[in-house]
């Protein structure tokens, strides 16, 4: 046998190798998630007619000891569409098989036609059922793009995933196809088309529009009057470079991003490198409040918000001699104020209002005394002057 020169078979290796490896990160689940998915599946057998296929379907709602199912409706109803028929007649005979479970589960009705090429069929599966998990409900990807992979996770005969082979993409009015499935026969119809981290569509057949996108089918179950509980898997985060729009009266308030990727300063342009998704923000500078506290960032790769951070007024100053002023939130940069019980006139209460760095207080005195004054605010001191009555007093609080 003629030897395979070394460097014809490294490449060989390394080729192989990376055609394993994106088959493996094809999954953007783990294996074991990935695999609770197939428990949503269900093998739906007609055994009347030697023209039905039978199919597939899968588990979108539990209501009690009801689970609904999801299918096309060729696959329950003989001869669909049926032109002649105002209201087509199931098939008679259907068995409904779920992974992990010996023997079908008994009908709870009558198969419910939905809109289009779709069908909901109830089966009775007790709550009193221990050991078998029936269903999951965070399955659903409706944020696939153009590109991304597909894959049926059934066969003609069984619930398990094929290889992956399909090729996710988008029609002129913005409607899911697929292309390219493995397998992708008549005996399919019914299946949910996985991408990788959920359930995108419903596959209805090898030609044509094979394809219901998983919005359509939530919004025709609603229709039919049924609650439609599977949800969206979370979305995956992309990195974002954050740049904040400081406002407020603190210019430098250290702030800090924090999200998936740790906590995080801003660098010399008020920018740093973060993830899509949820993130906190937030001043490592004490007494500081910034807003929005939280924000939910887009997977767009370069983003700007605003950020206003003031000084946090909420809590005990001490006035020395005076005594101590409390500060409780009122509203958006309006604060109730009371204490100093040994100014003129005994202990003040009433309103302060923020203006960039300046705090104005009006209020009256335990002796019925108007009170007004003007306090330049800095994170651990205000200072200034307290009109009470007619006698001006200065008035330094710290903290």
């Amino acid at each position: 046998m003629d030897r395979i020169p070394v460097l014809l078979l490294a490449a060989l290796v390394t080729a192989l190798s990376v055609k394993a490896a994106a088959g493996q990160t094809s999954d953007r689940l783990n294996a074991v998630v990935a695999d609770t998915y197939l428990n949503n599946i269900v093998k739906i057998d007609v055994n009347e007619s030697s023209q039905a296929k039978g199919g597939y379907g899968f588990i979108f709602a539990r209501q009690g000891d009801i689970l609904w199912i999801a299918t096309a409706a060729h696959v329950v109803y003989p001869n669909f569409p049926d032109q002649n028929s105002v209201v087509p007649t199931p098939y008679r005979d259907i068995e409904i098989n779920t992974r992990g479970h010996a023997g079908a589960w008994p009908l709870a009705g009558a198969p419910q036609l939905g809109d289009g090429d779709l069908a909901f069929i109830p089966i009775r599966v007790p709550l009193s059922v221990t050991g078998y998990d029936a269903w999951v409900n965070k399955v659903v990807e409706s944020y696939a793009k153009n590109g991304d992979p597909a894959r049926l996770p059934v066969t003609p005969t069984a619930i398990e995933y094929q290889p992956w082979g399909g090729t996710i993409g988008h029609d002129e009015v913005g409607d899911l196809t697929v292309t390219g499935l493995v397998s992708g026969v008549e005996g399919d119809s019914g299946a949910p088309i996985f991408s990788g981290r959920g359930f995108v569509g419903m596959y209805i057949g090898s030609t044509g529009a094979n394809v219901i996108p998983i919005e359509k089918i939530a919004r025709s179950a609603n229709a039919a009057g049924l609650r439609w509980m599977l949800t969206e898997f979370p979305k995956p985060s992309v990195p974002v470079h954050l740049c904040l729009a400081l406002k407020g009266s603190l210019s430098a308030p250290e702030i800090r991003v924090s999200g998936e990727t740790g906590m995080a300063p801003l660098d010399a342009g008020s920018c740093t490198d973060t993830r899509s998704g949820m993130v906190m923000i937030g001043s490592s500078t004490l007494f500081t409040s910034c807003s929005p506290q939280s924000v939910n960032l887009s997977d767009q790769p370069q983003q700007t918000i605003e950020v206003a951070c003031d000084v946090a007024l909420e809590g005990i100053w001490d006035g020395g001699p005076a005594g101590t002023l409390t500060f409780s939130t009122s509203e958006a940069n309006s604060w109730r104020f009371e204490g100093l019980p040994s100014l003129p006139g005994g202990w003040i209460k009433g309103n302060a209002y923020m203006t960039g760095s300046t705090l104005k207080l009006l209020g009256v005195s335990q002796s019925g005394l108007p009170i007004s004054g003007t306090l330049e605010v800095t994170e651990r001191k205000l200072s200034g002057a307290l009109l009470v009555g007619s006698q001006s007093t200065s008035l330094v609080l710290a903290r």
